[in-house]
């Protein structure tokens, strides 16, 4: 049993893993507090960097620029001089610590790596991935099971937004039988994916689900059936395909979840999270809300990277779509969100795609298309990053290449709830290049998928007008202005990154013929 002691004028609760100031708890991460029991306990020494990651979190992947993060959250709270920086050399923590304490702070230390006590939920939606069951009943099999668990664990980490526990760690429990609610608290983490390999002849068969291990109740499941021909190629797609599907079935249960919690008792990545599922129907109300949630987010936490992204993403869509009374700011305000989200997390996939889309905003389409690139490279299962890269070609005019980019985000995400958007994005990008045909049935795609979002209805206007079909045209404009009153062919050329701009003109005298104010 762990004892509370004293650290300057704070409590330290070990058991209860709190931080109290004059009674009053403080917000601190898990991360920062198994951070904090570390510095602690070698409070009179300079501790590494690369011992500092494996004393505080044994076992996971954890990358340098969250130490620093990590440490930036420790001195927002304990003061700019709890902890000092030696150059070169790593970190040492200077305040007054009581003997009992640092007994207290060892002996949490080392049970917490040994596995015996529960870890606290990480500050970020968290998953493990267990290695997988081979029921082949040769054990030859059993590196492809494993193999199988280990590239899905790899894959999810390119997901920065959530927190995925380490291979060494998930694959203690091998072999066992499994209590999934144990194995959560053990791990510290909301949601386990388990799963199955059985081979028989020239076939093999993966099964997978995923499971809340807090109520043990199954979010998803699913099986895969392939040839054993080329083993490699069979493990990749499979890995790929459970990963483009865990993921929206992972956010789906958070922001289940989250539905059951009042408003003001969300914390920082659960109004991001809010935020991303505002964000996909792009109407103007929804985008407005898609803002307000990523700024409250931010409040709580000012350099949560999700939140920024979101932020980010509503201001430059706001301009883009010609909702925003002042694109030129809009864009302003996306870029330097963006940037500050990169800072915090330059490896992060999304944190990239949003710098990419604010600056599409901003009419830097090279720069805006080489860090698109860069992100889908990251994370090549990232439905939201394809769409992202889409979008800046479909402005660009590259109708062929978008197209192949938003089959790719289609394949990885076939319920995405941006669908319409991207079947707008190719209408646009249609129309750029002439296809009008193409541009009216992939406008009625979006108006049929998402009736609500305006850029659907826009886009298939111009289309039908540009063919002379101009009634049907005139009706889809009337829908624009119910989406969107107010809406002008001024307010479009003021937004719109078209980066040709006789096609620029050419869309918006299709849009006036058919009825948009001037």
């Amino acid at each position: 049993m762990f004892g509370s002691y004293r650290v300057g004028e704070f409590e330290i609760q070990a058991q209860g893993r709190r931080v109290l100031r004059a009674g009053e708890p403080l917000p601190l991460g898990a991360r920062a507090f198994d951070l904090l029991l570390v510095l602690i306990e070698h409070r009179d020494q300079v501790v590494g960097k690369d011992e500092l990651l494996t004393l505080a979190w044994p076992g996971r992947v954890v990358e340098e620029n969250n130490l620093s993060v990590q440490v930036s959250a420790l001195r927002k709270v304990l003061g700019a001089d709890a902890i000092a920086t030696v150059a070169g050399r790593g970190y040492r923590f200077t305040m007054p610590v009581s003997e009992n304490a640092v007994a207290a702070a060892a002996a949490a230390v080392t049970v917490a790596a040994a596995g015996d006590i529960d870890l606290a939920l990480p500050d970020k939606p968290s998953i493990a991935v267990l290695a997988f069951d081979n029921l082949s009943g040769d054990p030859e099999q059993a590196y492809f099971a494993d193999g199988m668990a280990e590239d899905i664990t790899t894959t999810l980490s390119r997901f920065r937004q959530f927190h995925v526990t380490a291979r060494n760690s998930s694959f203690t429990y091998k072999g066992q039988a499994l209590d999934i609610k144990k194995i959560g608290r053990e791990l510290g983490v909301r949601y386990v994916l388990q799963g199955s390999v059985r081979k028989a002849g020239g076939r093999v068969r993966i099964s997978a689900q995923l499971i809340d291990a807090q109520s043990g109740h199954h979010v998803w499941a699913d099986r895969h059936d392939g040839r054993l021909e080329s083993i490699f190629d069979l493990q990749d797609e499979i890995t790929n395909a459970i990963a483009a599907a865990v993921m929206p079935a992972f956010a789906g249960a958070e922001l289940q979840r989250m539905s059951r919690k009042r408003p003001e008792n969300l914390d920082a990545w659960e109004l991001a999270l809010r935020a991303r599922q505002a964000y996909a129907p792009g109407a103007p109300d929804e985008l407005a809300e898609a803002r307000n949630l990523a700024q409250r987010a931010l409040l709580l936490d000012s350099r949560n990277t999700a939140a920024l992204s979101l932020l980010s993403m509503s201001h430059a869509t706001e301009a883009l779509l010609g909702y925003s009374t002042s694109p030129s700011a809009s864009v302003a305000e996306a870029v330097k969100a963006a940037r500050l989200a990169v800072r915090e997390d330059s490896a992060d996939a999304e944190c990239l795609a949003s710098l990419g889309f604010a600056l599409l905003g901003a009419r830097q389409f090279d720069e805006a298309l080489d860090l698109l690139r860069q992100s889908v490279a990251l994370n090549p299962n990232s439905a939201w990053g394809f769409g992202v890269y889409g979008a800046c070609l479909s402005w660009c005019g590259e109708y062929a290449e978008c197209t192949d980019v938003f089959d790719k985000a289609m394949r990885l995400s076939p319920r995405e709830p941006t669908m319409g958007m991207w079947f707008s994005l190719l209408a646009l990008a249609a129309f750029i290049t002439g296809h009008h045909q193409e541009g009216v049935a992939h406008g009625r795609r979006s108006v049929q998928v998402s009736p609500g979002f305006v850029g659907g209805h826009r886009t298939l206007a111009a289309n039908l007008s540009t063919l002379g079909q101009l009634d049907e045209a005139r009706r889809e404009i009337a829908e624009v202005l119910r989406i969107c009153p107010g809406s002008t062919v001024a307010a479009m050329r003021a937004g719109m990154p078209f980066r040709d701009d006789a096609a620029r003109e050419r869309y918006l005298a299709a849009l006036a013929r058919a009825g948009l104010p001037e």
